[in-house]
């Protein structure tokens, strides 16, 4: 039988069309359906889907998430979603509750070390999870089974809102990033989160423009505490071959946010940190010099 989960473990986020049960682990994360609630399978295209009247030439498109029948439920999305079509961004707004956020923060945060007062880089960074499906389950290196089921559903959760918004069209074909949750939604690649890992930052710290390799690297983050100015699409001073860069475009992610794009082909920044707008429960941790943390959860560079 499954156990309901403490304090310690992670709640599955909910999308309005994925289903979501218990499992036997106890670990609170369960598995999960694309296909409920009507949901359809989707070509690399994303056929069939819905842009709510969104132009999808406009560099970001923000349209409000359909809202599903199931109450008022602490883990349900019904927040903002956010488009960058020229860089495949996907960011959604509000994607964690309250309660998730101070969950994955409970979760993660005695692999947190603090960001020293001054000097440095201003940003500490820590390791939660490593490995392929196939590894052992256990920490200090190695696949955590717990965490990578919530870094799938995120990525479905991902792929569930870009699927109501996206039109049929050839750029969204060529579109690598949405080409990938599609492969998700319509259960032809399932997703294989191979790393976990995070950075937390002090209130003055910023993130140099770069890719995170050559190669493609699907990558969701998830951002805690103060809010922070990420810009996507900024030419890297020494470009990779595969880098994607253009006009830049800039999104503030907030406490709870949550974005998929390629982090190995989009270069990306964070270009400061907005003191004095974390959410109440942050103020309470008593971070010290900390001002924001970020989980990363990524697939194996492709």
């Amino acid at each position: 039988m499954s156990q309901e989960p403490d304090d310690n473990q992670l709640v599955a986020v909910h999308s309005p069309a994925v289903e979501l049960t218990p499992n036997d682990s106890g670990d609170g994360v369960g598995a999960c359906s694309s296909m409920a609630y009507g949901a359809q399978p989707i070509s690399p295209a994303l056929h069939g889907a819905q842009n709510q009247g969104q132009a999808s030439s406009v560099p970001i498109v923000e349209s409000k998430s359909t809202k599903s029948d199931h109450g008022d439920c602490a883990d349900e999305f019904n927040g903002l979603v956010n488009l960058i079509p020229e860089f495949g961004v996907i960011h959604l707004r509000s994607a964690l509750s309250v309660q998730e956020q101070r969950k994955l923060w409970k979760k993660c945060k005695t692999n947190v070390r603090d960001p020293p007062t001054s000097g440095g880089s201003g940003m500490t960074s820590f390791h939660v999870s490593s490995g392929s499906t196939d590894a052992k389950t256990t920490k200090g290196g190695h696949r955590d089974e717990g965490w990578s089921k919530y870094g799938e559903l995120l990525f479905l959760r991902s792929a569930v809102e870009l699927a109501r918004q996206v039109e049929e069209n050839e750029s969204m074909e060529l579109e690598p990033s949405y080409c990938r949750l599609a492969r998700i939604l319509s259960g032809d690649q399932p997703v294989r989160i191979d790393h976990i890992s995070g950075n937390m930052y002090r209130s003055n710290c910023k993130l140099n423009n770069h890719c995170d390799m050559n190669k493609p690297f699907f990558t969701m983050s998830v951002a805690l505490g103060n809010d922070a100015e990420f810009t996507v699409g900024r030419k890297t001073t020494r470009p990779n071959k595969n880098e994607r860069s253009g006009r830049p475009q800039t999104l503030t992610m907030r406490s709870g946010d949550a974005m998929f794009f390629d982090g190995g082909s989009i270069p990306h920044s964070v270009d400061r940190i907005l003191p004095d707008t974390a959410p109440a429960w942050w103020s309470r941790e008593k971070t010290q010099n900390g001002s924001r943390v970020v989980v990363l959860f990524r697939e194996s560079p492709t």
